[in-house]
């Protein structure tokens, strides 16, 4: 091919379009709406989490608040400290949330929520170690059966940080089902042999003495006409 056969340079004539410095500031605000409203779910969903909108539901309704106060050990040993039932009879369902934490004294100790009495209960309790145990003690045995040993468990408020017991009961023939839950989260659930209504407040302490407050106690139960 020779230089007088090239063809000839044709200019294309250029489109016209939208420019790059005006696609990006929509596009930036886009983004931010978008940021937004997922930060606006967000807090809402924290609201609602903190606001306890996803814990499980209590067996009926409030019946009784009470507010027991600090109890005292004054050495190694352990007690009972009964807490009669708003009701009487034997309800199909009912529920106790216990809120406590450890005043002072002995850290190996520890403190709990107990269905029944001394001589027959099913017993949550918590260490400020920050261990958990789960027994039942039964008439005539003189040591108790453990379902849950003690042993650390993540969902347990050390020291003196409170933790909440939440006991679920509900009546299955002759035995009862009991759901256990600590800090909101279950614990344990079984069935136990049938128990008297009433909880106690357990305190005990494997060296010296140790006090503990015990804040609030309610009381749920589910009456006939739910």
């Amino acid at each position: 091919m020779t230089r007088h056969s090239l063809p000839p340079c044709v200019s294309q004539p250029i489109k016209r379009g939208m420019s790059t410095s005006s696609v990006l500031p929509r596009t930036s605000r886009a983004l931010r709406w978008v940021a937004l409203g997922v930060l606006a779910v967000a807090v809402a969903i924290i609201a609602l989490v903190a606001g306890g909108a996803f814990d499980p539901r209590p067996c009926g309704s409030l019946a009784r608040r009470d507010t027991p106060g600090r109890f005292a050990l004054a050495g190694r040993g352990e007690t009972f400290e009964q807490q009669p039932a708003p009701f009487t009879g034997t309800p199909s369902c009912y529920g106790v949330r216990l809120t406590a934490a450890h005043a002072t004294g002995e850290m190996d100790s520890g403190y709990g929520l107990a269905l029944g009495d001394k001589k027959a209960a099913f017993v949550v309790a918590v260490s400020p170690l920050g261990e958990v145990a789960v027994w039942q003690a039964a008439v005539g045995e003189n040591e108790p059966r453990y379902l849950l040993p003690w042993q650390p468990w993540p969902h347990v408020g050390p020291g003196d940080a409170p933790n909440e017991i939440w006991l679920d009961v509900r009546r299955d023939g002759e035995r009862t089902l009991v759901t256990a839950r600590l800090n909101r989260e279950l614990l344990w659930e079984g069935k136990v042999e049938a128990l008297y209504s009433d909880a106690a407040l357990w305190l005990g302490s494997f060296g010296g003495s140790v006090m503990v407050d015990f804040d609030t106690l309610d009381w749920y139960v589910l009456s006939e006409g739910q």
